[in-house]
């Protein structure tokens, strides 16, 4: 039996040291009691040496900060996140660790401690920043010939250089509705570009969210008549001002209401509202960060579309992913236009999450905070 037992143990010990992610296991009072070849690779430091040292001491050690106390969150409340491995991106010089926590648990669920997994990503992080400057580059590029094409197409519909007949002027028309459409694109893909670098610049000031509303709803009258859709605009009375960037949240309602439009069947109906919400009324999972002390408005786009799967609630604010779903390839576009609105928001302080239930439609709910006195 004892032969067993040591034999299993050497196995176990010899698969955990030929992982190539760095596993770290401590105990229930924050000690380092076990790691791995891998570790000692990722963070230069000798096992000898790693086990001598509690999880701050590490931290300490290696010059890395953390937001909150992520073992802490395991080691009081392992239940919330068992099978959980949300991943903390580090920056450490040169070097980007990604790392999760998960409770190390036996089998009649008793808590032993809590098992840090982490992985090297620096050659991954530069290629998405190489990647990131090429889309930049490019679009630059390819923005100032769009913006050509669509200006001499307007002049000939306009008829400048001669007469132009309706089957010429509808032709035209078509050159600048997809010449637009280019436009479009390519300024989100800047967008893009700005989010991941860092280098977007906001205007903050206070506005009426009435005021940004009603802007992009009636700038929307054409296609929601185009596809006979229904849409009603329900503001609270006597709702305060806002405080961010009215050009960026006019950017945000666009996007969430170009999405609701192309993902409901024709005919359906579609409902934007604001009112004032109470922080503890934000799930839990997106108020945090948020100052306790501050108000916030919570705008809703709600649709008779097609619904999303739970799967897939939260990957549609990545960069190009869209759903999958019936009106996919009759809505068109690249799935970027999602994948702004949260980065944007959360520059502003503001949050959002979506609620779906599949062929009754979806919900987008975001938060803004409320203008500070004067």
């Amino acid at each position: 039996m004892l032969r067993h037992q040591e034999e299993a143990s050497s196995q176990n010990n010899a698969i955990l040291q030929s992982l190539n992610d760095a596993v770290i296991v401590f105990s229930t009072d924050r000690s380092i009691i076990l790691a791995n070849a891998a570790a000692e690779r990722i963070l230069e430091k000798p096992i000898d040496e790693l086990v001598t040292q509690s999880f701050d001491e590490l931290l300490a050690s290696l010059n890395i900060k953390l937001p909150g106390d992520p073992l802490g969150d395991v080691l009081a409340n392992p239940g919330d996140h068992n099978g959980d491995q949300r991943a903390i991106t580090i920056k450490r010089g040169p070097q980007s660790l990604s790392i999760s926590l998960v409770p190390v648990l036996t089998e009649r669920g008793e808590l032993l401690g809590a098992c840090l997994i982490g992985r090297d990503i620096t050659r991954e992080v530069e290629s998405d920043r190489l990647k990131t400057e090429f889309i930049g580059t490019v679009s630059h590029e390819l923005r100032t010939p769009m913006t050509s094409i669509k200006g001499y197409t307007q002049l000939l519909a306009m008829g400048s250089l001669g007469e132009v007949n309706p089957t010429q002027k509808e032709f035209l028309t078509t050159i600048t509705t997809n010449a637009e459409r280019m436009i479009a694109i390519i300024n989100d893909l800047l967008d893009i570009t700005k989010i991941e670098t860092g280098s977007v610049e906001l205007q903050p000031s206070r506005m009426h969210v009435a005021e940004v509303l009603s802007a992009v709803v009636s700038s929307n009258r054409l296609e929601l008549s185009q596809r006979e859709h229904e849409l009603a605009l329900n503001l609270s009375p006597n709702l305060p001002l806002l405080w961010g960037d009215p050009e960026r949240l006019r950017q945000v309602v666009q996007n969430i209401l170009t999405n609701a439009i192309k993902y409901t069947p024709r005919g359906g109906k579609i409902a934007v509202t604001a009112r004032e919400i109470a922080l503890a009324d934000i799930p839990a999972a997106q108020r945090e960060g948020l100052p306790l002390n501050r108000r916030y408005i919570a705008i809703a786009v709600q649709d008779t579309g097609v619904g999303i799967d739970p799967e897939e609630q939260d990957r549609i604010f990545e960069r190009f992913y869209r759903t999958e779903n019936p009106l996919k390839i009759e809505a068109g576009g690249t799935g970027l236009g999602l994948s702004l609105v949260r980065p944007l928001l959360n520059l502003m302080g503001g949050r959002i999450w979506v609620t779906s239930t599949a062929d009754q439609g979806s919900t987008f709910t975001f938060t803004m905070p409320v203008a500070p006195a004067e």
